[in-house]
């Protein structure tokens, strides 16, 4: 963002009760290296409050108003909480990514690999009749129609990737059924054993010579 940009943020956020002391502390953590200064300031206010001024137009008649009676006022107008909340929100980057949603759907759509839908349906039927026996085996606290919802493709059933909290410092968690809601934690070689069986015949090992490496 420029300091342009930054200031008619909080222009328009204050609703024109500008504090030069807030504004320039606001454009100094965003622009360490900027020589802003008052006389910056004074020229960007008569740009906006004189009739004649390049950024007349991009304001409310209110906020002009309260502009105009702030004086460069130096004592601050707001709490610090909404300060902070008016910083956060000026330093968030902006999402540009809708401007290119079809460029990236394109390119992702040329390099990514689906399974054929003979497979999925295979799979599908499969896991209909796979349903009553895993259930029977499963710990009981797990909540099975997680995995197996109607049409449900999934292979993996109660397989999930752990976040650091599930993980609890324990050194054992892999391959381990979560307590609080009965799921196994896993770190991906489920699938990677396969894909090594499939394209090597042989079984998942890592390392920096391990057979995975040398699959992908």
């Amino acid at each position: 963002m420029t300091i342009k940009d930054i200031l008619f943020d909080y222009i328009k956020q204050s609703e024109g009760n500008v504090n030069y002391e807030e504004i320039t502390e606001i454009i100094l953590s965003n622009k360490p290296k900027s020589k802003w200064k008052l006389t910056h300031w004074s020229w960007y206010k008569s740009q906006i409050v004189s009739r004649t001024g390049k950024y007349h137009n991009l304001f409310s008649k209110e906020i002009k108003e309260n502009i105009s009676k702030s004086k460069n006022n130096t004592k601050p107008y707001l709490k610090v909480v909404k300060t902070k909340t008016i910083i956060s929100k000026i330093i968030k980057f902006i999402d540009n990514s809708n401007l290119v949603e079809k460029e990236l759907a394109i390119i992702l759509g040329k390099v990514s690999h689906h399974i054929h839908p003979q497979i999925i349906n295979k799979i599908t039927k499969a896991n209909e009749v796979f349903e009553k026996e895993f259930s029977e085996n499963c710990d009981p606290i797990l909540n099975t129609n997680t995995f197996f919802y109607n049409g449900s493709d999934c292979i993996f059933p109660s397989v999930k990737r752990p976040i650091n909290k599930e993980k609890n410092g324990n050194a054992q968690w892999k391959n381990n059924i979560y307590k609080t809601d009965g799921t196994i934690l896993n770190d991906n070689t489920y699938p990677r054993h396969i894909w090594t069986y499939l394209s090597m015949n042989k079984g998942y090992s890592g390392g920096t010579n391990g057979s995975w490496k040398k699959v992908v």
